[in-house]
């Protein structure tokens, strides 16, 4: 059965030749001569690649190429240097921040929440989590390691966000509320 090494020299020159082609031709790409070396290096380093025939090295050569050609299209479109039009427009910001004086009446409004309705272990770990290591804090709150302690935080963030409004529910849920239709939630 020949290999890579055994094919004769015209029928490289052969491929290399139809490689151009269809790299030049059918993709349009314009770099068709590297990506056809590209494909003639890849099938001459397959030392254990053996044909059924001298007539399947085209054809491997062609399946190569489709695979080679797939990444320089992704390398063209990667490295493409276009500008942008002159009518794209940044994002806008959709959101209205609140000024300093809703910023206060909210945050007490959080805060008192969080005092009287979490419990005093969760509002400790909500109110110092942002200060103190996680692991350091579970020792202290004796909530165990750094785990339990992000687990714990998350879930009374979460109840928090529920408490003050903040929370948005899940569609199923609100649409079970509006039907008086009861829906289990974790």
């Amino acid at each position: 059965m020949p290999n890579c090494r055994s094919i004769q020299p015209a029928a490289w020159e052969h491929a290399r030749k139809a490689l151009v082609f269809y790299f030049s031709r059918r993709h349009g790409i314009a770099n068709a001569e590297d990506l056809a070396h590209e494909t003639i290096t890849a099938v001459l380093t397959r030392d254990d690649y053996q044909f059924a025939s001298e007539e399947d090295f085209l054809r491997v050569c062609y399946g190569f190429a489709s695979r080679i050609s797939q990444s320089g299209h992704r390398r063209t479109r990667r490295d493409s240097t276009e500008s942008l039009p002159d009518d794209w427009l940044a994002p806008q910001c959709r959101h209205v921040s609140l000024n300093p004086a809703e910023m206060t009446i909210l945050l007490g409004e959080v805060i008192s929440a969080g005092e009287t309705k979490l419990s005093t272990t969760d509002w400790e770990l909500v109110r110092r989590a942002g200060t103190i290591d996680r692991a350091s804090l579970g020792q202290e709150l004796k909530l165990g390691d750094a785990n339990n302690v992000r687990v714990r935080l998350f879930r009374a963030r979460k109840r928090l966000a529920r408490l003050t409004g903040w929370y948005k529910e899940p569609a199923a849920v609100e649409s079970a509320i509006k039907k008086d239709n009861p829906v289990r939630t974790k």
